[in-house]
């Protein structure tokens, strides 16, 4: 390990199904952010709070019965 931060390229990928690339955790504005980067530097170009993940959760959401 060397000494690594494991949570360096902390990716958030789909437990079900396809296995999908849903962004990047990151601090941003200090705030826990799930990010979408681009290129080969990483560059943050969006970003969504998961404060605001969790306040959307609170909404009416569709529901789905799944089996994979």
């Amino acid at each position: 390990m060397g000494g690594e931060n494991q949570c360096e390229n902390a990716r958030v990928i789909t437990t079900h199904g396809k296995r999908k690339n849903q962004g990047k955790l990151a601090i941003v504005n200090d705030q826990l952010a799930l990010c979408y980067t681009e290129g080969q530097d990483e560059q943050v170009v969006a970003y969504t709070p998961l404060s605001e993940i969790i306040k959307i959760s609170c909404r009416v959401l569709p529901r789905y019965q799944l089996d994979f």
